[in-house]
């Protein structure tokens, strides 16, 4: 039974796979497009999301936190030998309804420290559609919400 396989049949709460491509230590995530790896070389799955349906080929999104902080996603679809790591660090968020446009989280820094969120939208070929920095203004103080 193949990897995936057994996976979506077992469903276990966290699937640990050996590290053995170099891809897979996230050295990519700073570039601006996905990285293809080997199926094999994801390093920790722990959530999956189906993304295709009807008679469309088999596309699942793959989530994992290898270093127990920033959440790696990565598509598969069936049949291939290798999948898509999105150049993403925070996960999904959600599925535009219309467009089936996956929205995901990243964080980056600020230059004088501290972090910010950034929204992005991806279509199933791992292609950035678009991206939202989240910087508050610095005078801004949450605790004035209190």
């Amino acid at each position: 039974m193949s990897f995936f396989k057994t996976m979506l049949l077992i469903v276990p709460s966290m699937l640990l796979v050996r590290c053995s491509h170099s891809n897979a230590r996230m050295d990519w995530q700073t570039q601006e497009h996905p990285v293809k790896i080997h199926k094999d070389s994801i390093p920790v799955i722990h959530k999956r999301t189906i993304l295709s349906y009807g008679d469309q080929p088999l596309t699942i999104l793959l989530e994992g936190s290898s270093d127990q902080r920033n959440i790696e996603s990565y598509i598969y679809t069936q049949g291939m030998d290798s999948v898509l790591c999105l150049p993403t660090n925070g996960g999904l968020l959600g599925i535009a309804d219309e467009e089936g446009v996956l929205i995901m989280q990243s964080y980056s820094y600020y230059e004088g420290g501290g972090r910010y969120s950034v929204i992005e939208a991806f279509d199933l070929r791992g292609h950035r559609l678009g991206k939202m920095d989240i910087k508050l203004h610095p005078e801004f103080d949450i605790k004035q919400l209190d």
